[in-house]
């Protein structure tokens, strides 16, 4: 969604986990939990993907899910 519309990326909170969540048929905060568990589990894995992303990208401990959001939709774009 951020890839099609950079408007989410300054409404992360307000818009993106919102609408996810209207989809999803869920509420906004379970859906910002579950990002963010997710993006701990991904660092927490310590793949070679995960590496390379760190690498690229900066530390994982500094991550929030707006910086990992915008970060990888930058990625993205990047590789498109």
């Amino acid at each position: 969604m951020c890839v099609e519309d950079p408007i989410y990326i300054n409404g992360i909170t307000k818009r993106l986990y919102h609408d996810i969540a209207t989809k999803r048929n869920t509420v906004a905060t379970r859906v910002e939990r579950a990002i963010r568990h997710a993006i701990t589990l991904m660092f927490n894995a310590g793949s070679n993907k995960t590496d390379i992303f760190i690498e690229s990208f900066g530390e994982k401990d500094s991550m929030t899910n707006k910086t990992f959001i915008a970060t990888f939709t930058e990625y993205i774009r990047y590789k498109s």
